[in-house]
């Protein structure tokens, strides 16, 4: 059970997962909702990174704002 990013640009992203079928309906209902939580934290992820600066300073009236990067979390 996974989920997979096919292909993305600015504007639009194609997930992609594989769902099992179980024999149990309460099983395959939490596969589901596993599965999807995955392409929405992708589908997430990306949306976010379109809207991330280049990273320059963000000037707002006398205040710059500026950013470490990305930084890796543990």
């Amino acid at each position: 059970m996974d989920a997979k990013i096919i292909s993305k640009d600015s504007k639009s992203i194609m997930i992609e997962f594989e769902l099992p079928i179980s024999s149990s309906m309460l099983k395959t209902e939490e596969d589901i909702q596993k599965v999807l939580n995955k392409a929405g934290a992708l589908a997430t992820a990306h949306a976010l990174s379109t809207f991330d600066t280049d990273g320059e300073a963000i000037l707002k009236g006398k205040t710059k704002y500026t950013s470490k990067g990305k930084v890796s979390k543990k």
